[in-house]
């Protein structure tokens, strides 16, 4: 996925990071999973397990972290 479509996207002041993925998905008009399953890609393989809730919060690695940036356009030291 590269940036383009989203534009410039950034997390509202304490939103949770997978409301923010949300919107991520939403603007791209993928679903949240595709998204997940997108920034958390190891060597072609998914890595995400689990259930999703609406007030679940997930955590994202360094790499993982640098994809979202990248998606939003915006630097991740904002996001954080």
């Amino acid at each position: 996925m590269s940036g383009g479509a989203a534009g410039r996207i950034a997390a509202l002041n304490g939103e949770l990071t997978l409301s923010f993925l949300t919107r991520i998905a939403a603007r791209y008009h993928l679903g949240i999973r595709d998204v997940l399953a997108a920034v958390t890609d190891v060597g072609g393989l998914q890595n995400l397990t689990g259930m999703l809730y609406p007030d679940s919060e997930i955590h994202l690695n360094a790499q993982a972290r640098d994809r979202v940036a990248a998606l939003c356009h915006v630097p991740q030291h904002v996001l954080e």
